[in-house]
């Protein structure tokens, strides 16, 4: 993007998003987990209720059961009928017999008799209670209560022990009109189950109606005794009465039963009731139930929905908020580079300097103020340097240009001879000698400007190469009365670029030949130092003062111009000496004192004998 303050608010907001994003991820989850908890624990809740409601129907029939056989068994008589009235009884029965004549005895003795074997049925059962006491029971709606009245769809069934002779545990004895033709069976598990006054419940099908039942085994609570009007005669010591122990209704389930003659007869009784009623009842709970499941599962699925609309617009304000407050911050924020921008565009080429205090910027912006300053710095020495070097070309070439201007001018204004045209041809040959070797430098030192300039890598003896350019420069030093000593190693055999390292030379031994005192002494020595090649220059000159050793590589500088103001020399030496060895890779270092100097020149130095660096050599032609 180009704009920086565009890029920072999409970036800002793309993380925002990202952000936003997470944490309504998470809040989402966290929400629906709570709710879904909630949900789950009001799903149980429901359950609870719904089972508790089951239960309590369930429960309140089973009392409702429970209190109908606990009235029943309250509400049991044994009926004990007198001797005399079976003895009546037994003889109008027998007189109505065939056999009547043959079995006349019996009633004198009925307490032998088997009557059941030729007694009617019912009359067996009443005769049989003159022996063996016969129980009743009173109907609940002959009792008066309507909480205890028998509903049409209720049924009860009462059993009396029988005698061990019949085979039976029990006998049926008395059941309601509901039952019609139909019979409760008393099994032996329930029979066993069922203590005094213990329910035993459990469910049955009869007739298509599915019943609950509940089985109690009780004891006969009161007696009646039925007399004849003979019996005064028959037996005057008993008299008509009643006897009611223990009679009168149970208490509710749960309480402690009434204690009762452990000695009194035993019955069971059975009481059932439809369950339809309940299972209406129920299913009419499973409705709410499911109602209200439906109701919280809808509840929850319309809070998320509101969750996600609210999350959504506080995501949507956000944004907006966001989008306007954070154009309007990031505008402020940016200042300083607005005002590091305005200064930047203050600077021209007459004036360098950046109107700025780096300490009123931003502690971001304070390292690129002071670069900047720098590259100004760097930037103004640039252009003072090119400045001063077009004026120094100027100056360099205006000299032998005038000199050979001047030349010609004289030898062109009268006839000359030969002799003095030729000399004449020779100062003009010298000037141009002059500026051909300036402009030479010129273009040198502007291929090292443009970095065209290439060393050319070759394997070369540094001390071999040392000693032809001391050869070169004795003449020159002797004609000055100067000595040449050299103390070069033997095979500094290296990978370097044998012309430029012999320019270097050939410089330096000059300057050192020029720049001495008379019947001076110049040293020129080679070594290697660990994976050093050292180089060295010295001379007993007239020295560099201290303030000239930091230019004294600097193009057209020269630190004492007036003793060297007939010389062919222009300041470029020493620029393309520096631009020379940083080229090669190496480092140059002046120490220089008013006994002399010394030029010190470090090399890398490259393992290899010569049949060895020749393929070294080729690589790395090839690399550059």
């Amino acid at each position: 993007m180009k704009s920086i303050r565009l890029s920072l608010i999409v970036y800002f907001l793309v993380l925002l998003a990202l952000a936003l994003g997470g944490v309504s991820a998470l809040a989402y989850q966290s929400a629906a987990t709570t709710l879904h908890d909630k949900q789950a624990g009001t799903e149980d809740l429901i359950w609870a209720q719904f089972q508790t409601r089951c239960q309590d129907v369930r429960a309140a029939l089973d009392r409702r059961l429970l209190r109908q056989a606990h009235y029943l068994a309250s509400n049991a008589r044994m009926v004990q009928v007198q001797r005399e009235q079976f003895f009546l009884i037994s003889a109008v029965a027998l007189a109505a017999r065939p056999d009547s004549r043959m079995l006349a005895p019996v009633w004198v003795a009925p307490a032998t008799v088997p009557t059941s074997d030729f007694l009617p049925n019912y009359m067996a059962v009443r005769l049989q209670g003159a022996v063996r006491p016969v129980y009743e029971l009173r109907i609940p709606a002959a009792s008066g209560d309507p909480e205890l009245a028998l509903d049409p769809f209720e049924f009860f069934q009462t059993y009396r022990p029988a005698r061990p002779e019949r085979g039976a545990s029990s006998v049926p004895a008395q059941r309601s009109a509901s039952l019609r033709d139909h019979w409760f069976a008393l099994s032996d598990e329930v029979r066993d189950q069922a203590g005094d006054y213990q329910e035993v419940f459990d469910d049955l099908e009869l007739d298509g109606l599915k019943l609950r039942r509940v089985t109690l085994r009780a004891r006969v609570t009161g007696t009646r005794v039925t007399f004849s009007p003979f019996s005064r005669f028959f037996a005057p010591s008993y008299k008509n009465r009643s006897t009611k122990q223990g009679a009168g209704r149970f208490p509710p389930p749960g309480t402690p039963p009434i204690s009762f003659d452990q000695n009194a007869p035993v019955f069971f009784i059975q009481y059932a009731s439809d369950t339809a009623h309940v299972n209406e009842q129920i299913s009419q709970f499973e409705d709410q139930r499911d109602a209200r499941l439906a109701e919280s599962h809808d509840e929850t699925l319309a809070d998320l929905a509101h969750l996600r609309r609210r999350l959504f617009l506080i995501g949507c304000l956000t944004f907006a908020g966001i989008i306007v407050g954070g154009y309007l911050l990031l505008r402020l924020g940016l200042a300083p580079l607005s005002r590091l921008s305005d200064a930047v565009s203050r600077v021209s080429e007459k004036n360098f300097e950046l109107q700025v205090d780096p300490n009123k910027l931003p502690e971001e912006l304070r390292p690129i103020a002071l670069r900047l300053s720098q590259s100004l710095q760097q930037l103004q020495k640039a252009f003072t340097h090119e400045k001063q070097a077009a004026a120094d070309i100027s100056h360099e070439l205006r000299t032998p240009l005038a000199a050979l201007m001047t030349t010609l001018d004289v030898a062109l204004r009268k006839q000359r001879t030969l002799a003095e045209y030729r000399d004449a041809l020779e100062e003009c040959r010298s000037s141009g000698k002059h500026m051909s070797h300036l402009v030479e430098r010129l273009m040198a030192l502007a291929r090292l400007d443009a970095g065209v300039e290439r060393p050319s890598l070759e394997l070369v003896d540094v001390a071999e190469l040392a000693q032809q350019c001391a050869d070169m420069v004795r003449p020159l030093a002797e004609a000055q009365g100067l000595t040449l000593h050299t103390e070069l190693a033997e095979s500094l055999w290296t990978q370097t670029d044998a012309g430029k390292l012999r320019d270097i030379l050939i410089n330096l031994l000059h300057n050192a030949v020029e720049y001495n005192q008379r019947d001076g002494r110049i040293e020129l020595g080679a070594r290697r130092d660990q994976r050093q090649v050292i180089i060295a220059v010295r001379d007993t000159g007239i020295g560099i003062a201290p303030e000239a050793q930091a230019r004294l590589f600097e193009r057209f500088f020269r630190a004492d111009p007036s003793r060297h103001a007939d010389t062919p020399h222009c300041g470029l030496g020493l620029a393309i000496v520096k631009s020379y060895v940083d080229l090669l890779g190496g480092s140059i270092r002046v120490d220089s004192s008013p006994a002399g100097s010394t030029f010190e020149i470090h090399l890398p130095w490259t393992d290899g004998e010569p049949a060895t660096a020749v393929a070294q050599q080729s690589v790395m032609q090839a690399t550059v």
